[in-house]
């Protein structure tokens, strides 16, 4: 099965105006042979910012993304490609300077399916550290970048598959460079810059309730409600309210799910019913773990009042946008 592909950024665009320039505008503007036995190298960098904001842990060592090339083509001295015999169905033969970006990101996205499909496996690999990392001594062709998905605690990495030409050639390019000369080694400027796509990570908390005794003269229900102020590492700070209802003494519990992985949160019971006592005032805080659950737990007593009590419950859900919208569906009593 593939993993997940993230969507076409600006990177790859760059990336494949790059290929097509090699393919057919060389030929026009007689740009020297190809150097066939050349020694190629590439860079990697990813795109975003460095020291701030929601990508920064792929720049300061929390994260690495591993990097694989497996060579789609060969490339002759005019500048022509020839498929691997595994990748023939890409058709890279007939590609010109008319390939549209559309084309080579469907070429890209084929060739990383063929690379799942057959179990494919090379030695042409990198590992992408504080943001950046280079492989050497490769031989000029068309070749597949292949990024596989990397997670931190909090957030899972996907990236585009692109194809790459080297050498490359950076004539009548976006940037007006107006050099028809082969370019053997992408690095510096001219590396190859990979547009993460982020998407966050969840986990749930538990919320245990111990009733020590309850009012049985009353033959009432006792609620308790809970407010979970949530903190997540990306994001605004938003509320929660959760609510147990008990018939006995004894013990509950309820859970919140789908609570952003690495987020702060501290639990309040901010309702005990008539004639219960709050058991945690000041409330209790948790760190949230990707996939799994945090728990809290608060115990309360009956103050000895023939008071019944019961609550309805206030709280958020996510929308069809993954966003938290409030509703009520009445007000604690």
């Amino acid at each position: 099965m593939m993993k997940k592909r993230g969507r076409i950024g600006s990177a790859l665009l760059l990336a494949l105006v790059l290929v097509a320039s090699v393919v057919g505008v060389p030929k026009v503007q007689a740009a020297n042979a190809v150097d066939v036995d050349a020694d190629c190298s590439i860079d990697f960098t990813i795109a975003g910012s460095q020291t701030a904001g929601a990508l920064k842990e792929l720049y300061d060592g929390t994260v690495s993304v591993p990097v694989k090339m497996y060579k789609v083509a060969s490339i002759d001295a005019s500048g022509n490609y020839m498929a691997e015999s595994e990748f023939s169905k890409l058709g890279v033969e007939s590609v010109n300077s008319e390939t549209s970006a559309a084309d080579w990101s469907e070429k890209a996205e084929t060739a990383a399916k063929i690379v799942a499909d057959n179990g494919m496996t090379t030695d042409i690999t990198a590992t992408i550290k504080n943001g950046m990392a280079s492989i050497q001594d490769l031989k000029p062709g068309l070749y597949l970048v292949d990024a596989e998905n990397a997670m931190s605690p909090s957030f899972e990495y996907s990236f585009t598959p692109y194809l790459v030409s080297l050498p490359n050639n950076y004539y009548n390019v976006a940037s007006g460079s107006s050099s028809d000369e082969w370019i053997y080694h992408l690095t510096g400027e001219n590396a190859l810059s990979l547009k993460p796509e982020q998407t966050a990570r969840f986990g749930s908390l538990v919320i245990n309730k111990t009733l020590v005794n309850q009012n049985i003269t009353m033959g009432e229900s006792a609620s308790f409600v809970f407010e979970a102020v949530i903190t997540p590492l990306v994001g605004e700070t938003y509320k929660k309210q959760a609510m147990i209802t008990m018939n006995s003494a004894g013990n509950d519990s309820v859970t919140i799910e789908k609570i952003p992985a690495g987020a702060t949160v501290t639990v309040t019971e901010i309702y005990s019913g008539a004639s219960y006592e709050v058991s945690e005032v000041d409330g209790q805080t948790v760190l949230i773990p990707a996939n799994g659950s945090a728990s809290v737990a608060f115990t309360n007593t009956h103050d000895g009042r023939p008071n019944g009590g019961h609550g309805v419950e206030n709280s958020f859900r996510l929308d069809e946008n993954n966003q938290y919208q409030w509703y009520q569906d009445g007000a604690a009593q």
